[in-house]
């Protein structure tokens, strides 16, 4: 066969909207990694850089319902439906359930240390004194005694 190529053939050109589509793709996925480190980064707040609380509009019925909270797990424990460990636990969760009520920080998702670098002294003494019973590391507590602490951070807030 003269003249024949021997039966190679060039290849064959790809559209240019292929290439273009692995480039989007490519810096779609960068742009995707990007945002998700951005989102669940640390907070990085500076010691004794509180943010700033926004006040609620209606305080005194927050008050009131944390504090009837409170009362409800005070009762649950002299009752013996609960025990101390759990008893802390739960006033734990409604000190930190009313700080993020009043002020909008995600205080009930905050390790001590951390509410600790945001400075909310009355959440942190309360909070404080839970986290041996409520983590096991002390035999029970006076419950009354955790009780009154939790009325304090309701009652004492500004």
């Amino acid at each position: 066969m003269p003249g024949s190529s021997g039966g190679f053939f060039p290849p064959v050109g790809y559209a240019w909207f292929w290439p273009a589509a692995g480039v989007l793709l490519l810096l779609l996925a960068g742009a995707w990694l990007g945002f998700v480190f951005w989102w669940t980064r640390k907070l990085r707040i500076a010691p004794g850089e509180a943010p700033t609380p926004l006040p609620p509009r209606r305080l005194p019925p927050v008050r009131s319902k944390y504090s009837a909270l409170i009362d409800e797990i005070a009762h649950r424990h002299r009752r013996g439906d609960i025990d101390a460990r759990e008893a802390n636990q739960r006033l734990s969760a409604a000190v930190r359930g009313f700080t993020r009520e009043v002020t909008g920080v995600a205080s009930d998702r905050m390790t001590l240390s951390e509410l600790q670098a945001i400075g909310f002294p009355p959440v942190v003494d309360a909070v404080e004194f839970f986290y041996p019973v409520e983590f096991g590391l002390q035999s029970a507590r006076e419950v009354e005694h955790s009780v009154s602490l939790a009325h304090q951070v309701v009652r004492a807030w500004p």
